[in-house]
């Protein structure tokens, strides 16, 4: 929120969402009239009422459904079923409604429920729909609020595999090589669940949040091989294994560790030749599992194809990794977190973040 409101973003283009807001950050966003403070418990919602008294404001308020609805999509990225840390019962919010219905304090003026990340089918979606649309007419009956915007989330899909074969599991290949427009999935889910509900979406905004879908295909992360060796293998249609060992880790790229995420591989000194050579690949880390394969499954592959006869000093590329990438990063093992480079439309490159130095490893401590 800080972050948003440094950069210039003004109140009323933030949604602020979070499960575990301090006071100080629930009275940043009603100092500064945040467009909706999505709520994630009733708890939650006592803490802002009361900062919202100090304060003398009224909070826009949104609250966080637990819609039951399963995607497809990666276990961890589960964000709408009852095993989820998010959100509250829709019983919870009904009863929230009808008592604060005159709040001076409270101006609860929408639901939101946000369904997962990455989903391969956009069925979801008009699932999602229904679930707020039924849940609009119960507190239009029951409370009177007319609510002023629904918020389903996003999740929406970047295609990671762009038609290439990646040697992962069917369900894998499904998930990470989806790819539909959000637009299309949320008029379709729309035109289906909103037939019954016409007077409650009269100047109705509906909010998406399509975050990865957006900013995923926006980076790519460049690695230099740093070393190489060779390994005997028990496989004798592979007796031996050719070992790359880059730069860039689950320090630079979290999800590749925590989610097993699929990063495609290319040397760009060499992308129009053939990547028909098979290597492993790993990290510079002090961890086993700082490898570009799945130590315990099929969620990885278990070699990288590129061009034949790659040495330490060759650039590499891993691709759409533009999504959280940035945001996960540490200084682990020491470390540095690598610059940023913009490359502007028309070719020029700049310079937005500076890459670490010594001294900043140890600017915090004392």
């Amino acid at each position: 929120l800080w972050k948003a409101l440094k950069a210039g973003f003004k109140g009323d283009q933030i949604i602020f969402n979070g499960t575990s807001k301090e006071i100080w950050e629930i009275e940043l966003a009603i100092e500064n009239g945040i467009f909706a403070i999505q709520v994630d418990s009733i708890y939650e919602l006592s803490l802002i009422k009361q900062a919202a008294e100090r304060l003398a404001k009224r909070a826009n308020v949104s609250l966080r459904l637990v819609p039951e609805i399963e995607s497809a999509t990666h276990s961890g990225l589960q964000t709408a079923l009852l095993s989820s840390k998010f959100g509250m019962m829709p019983d919870e919010a009904f009863t929230a409604f009808r008592e604060n219905t005159v709040s001076p304090h409270l101006n609860l003026c929408a639901i939101h429920l946000h369904i997962g990340s990455q989903n391969p089918d956009s069925g979801v979606y008009t699932e999602a729909l229904k679930v707020l649309f039924t849940a609009m007419s119960r507190i239009s009956a029951e409370s009177g609020i007319q609510l002023q915007h629904i918020n389903i989330g996003g999740g929406f899909p970047v295609d990671y595999l762009g038609g290439k074969d990646a040697d992962i599991s069917d369900e894998q290949s499904d998930m990470l090589s989806a790819n539909y427009e959000p637009y299309a999935a949320i008029g379709d889910a729309w035109r289906e669940a909103s037939t019954q509900y016409e007077e409650l979406t009269e100047n109705l905004t509906i909010l998406l949040e399509p975050g990865r879908s957006i900013i995923a295909d926006a980076a790519i992360c460049l690695t230099t091989v740093r070393n190489a060796k060779q390994r005997p293998t028990n496989d004798p249609q592979r007796p031996t294994d050719h070992w790359l060992l880059t730069d860039a880790g689950f320090n630079i790229l979290l999800s590749m560790e925590t989610y097993k995420w699929y990063y495609h591989l290319i040397s760009t000194e060499r992308a129009a030749e053939p990547h028909d050579t098979p290597y492993k690949l790993a990290g510079p880390l002090c961890d086993g599992g700082d490898v570009y394969f799945d130590l315990d499954g099929d969620r990885l592959p278990t070699h990288r194809l590129l061009p034949a006869d790659v040495r330490p000093g060759e650039l590499l590329a891993l691709l759409n990794c533009g999504a959280y990438s940035v945001s996960q990063a540490s200084q682990y093992n020491g470390r540095f977190l690598p610059a940023i480079v913009l490359i502007r439309e028309d070719g020029r490159s700049e310079l937005v973040r500076r890459r670490d130095t010594f001294d900043d490893l140890v600017a915090s401590d004392l």
